[in-house]
């Protein structure tokens, strides 16, 4: 469920993902195929990162043309939403000790998920081939908000890396 919420990687300005709890149902569902777990076990995986503070529970709204907003507008149908913070950790000695800055060694083949990569500060602008990408796939993951890439970024789309 977290792998899912973190390789989505469509974070507001301000750091959290807001979507509707079918929206991460089913993305955990799309993601983990062939494996995929039981409704059962993936909605009890919510309320036990719920206990845990991992994910809160907000409010959201329905606008014109199916978006979804947050917070809710007055006059709009309310939309149930949980929202996901990432937590920052410190890397601690042992993070340092296994990853060496110049370790050489081979990285297997992975995944790499869709991104946000800030470019603002290098006075350069988001091709229209990136904003249509973050647009289309911010929309397909169900999340809520403009499926507008924000200023200052551009979108990597989901792609293979690695040897």
């Amino acid at each position: 469920m977290l792998l899912t919420l973190r390789e989505l990687g469509y974070l507001d300005e301000k750091g959290r993902a807001f979507l509707p709890e079918n929206a991460l149902l089913s993305n955990t569902a799309e993601r983990s195929r062939p494996n995929t777990p039981a409704r059962g076990r993936t909605s009890a995986a919510v309320e036990r990162l719920l206990s845990r503070g991992v994910l809160t529970r907000g409010q959201g709204s329905l606008g014109a043309g199916g978006f979804l907003r947050h917070p809710a507008r007055t006059g709009e149908p309310l939309v149930p939403l949980l929202c996901y913070v990432p937590v920052v950790r410190p890397a601690g000695e042992e993070d340092l000790e296994a990853n060496p800055l110049h370790a050489t060694h081979e990285v297997s083949a992975h995944r790499v998920a869709g991104h946000l990569m800030r470019i603002g500060h290098l006075g350069k602008e988001a091709s229209a081939e990136a904003r249509a990408a973050y647009r289309q796939d911010h929309a397909a993951a169900g999340l809520v908000g403009p499926h507008e890439l924000p200023r200052g970024f551009t979108y990597v789309r989901e792609h293979q890396r690695g040897l």
